[in-house]
């Protein structure tokens, strides 16, 4: 794998890493480039609760994720499913603070595999915001597509691992008239939902699932 990964110079001089002979930043300024692409998202990360999390789909050649990791505080985790960047992890050994972690995802593996890794059950715990990188999906569409998907609970695992995980939602989802089964689909909340959630609180928490699967 490492063959397929160069490292370049982009015209301002910063070093960026060539995948496949695609670049995963700016070959003119990766810095200002995720300087605007940061400008874009943070109508998205601003004001979060503390406890909220913040999810990037593909690591690019990293500008982005120092932009993003001095201007916010909470969790993030920056998700890439590119075996070739997984082989060349020494680019981004030491490089962003301790809030910061990467995760490397093996699709192939499947969806199963993904949730049972305790840093992503831990992630999905509570509130995310879930952010592109437009380079990377140029790079590695398929991939990063899958995780996404996975990461917004549109398949019936991911939706039950969700669920599961969100105490706010396992609370009010009725498993007595699941007939024992615990995998649900989209479909099956309106009959499974308790009459209890027609009341403000619950009716917010389930506009919050019905995001997260949209």
């Amino acid at each position: 794998m490492e063959h397929q990964v160069q490292i370049h110079q982009a015209k301002s001089g910063l070093p960026l890493l060539i995948v496949r002979g695609c670049a995963t930043a700016s070959s003119v300024d990766p810095l200002a480039e995720a300087e605007r692409w940061f400008k874009l998202i943070e109508p998205q990360v601003r004001d979060l609760p503390e406890t909220a999390r913040v999810g990037v789909l593909g690591l690019g050649s990293g500008y982005h994720l120092d932009v993003l990791s001095r201007e916010v505080k909470n969790q993030i985790i920056a998700f890439d499913s590119d075996p070739a960047l997984a082989a060349a992890s020494d680019w981004f050994a030491h490089r962003f603070p301790a809030h910061v972690s990467l995760k490397f995802v093996d699709v192939e593996a499947g969806v199963a595999s993904f949730f049972s890794a305790d840093d992503v059950r831990t992630f999905i715990s509570n509130r995310i915001v879930l952010l592109r990188h437009k380079p990377s999906f140029l790079r590695d569409q398929r991939g990063l597509t899958t995780v996404g998907n996975w990461l917004t609970g549109r398949d019936r695992l991911s939706l039950n691992t969700h669920l599961q995980c969100r105490a706010e939602f396992s609370s009010l989802v009725d498993c007595d008239r699941q007939s024992g089964e615990w995998l649900l689909s989209v479909k099956d909340l309106s009959r499974l939902w308790k009459v209890e959630a027609e009341v403000s609180e619950q009716r917010r928490l389930f506009r919050i699932l019905e995001e997260l699967v949209r």
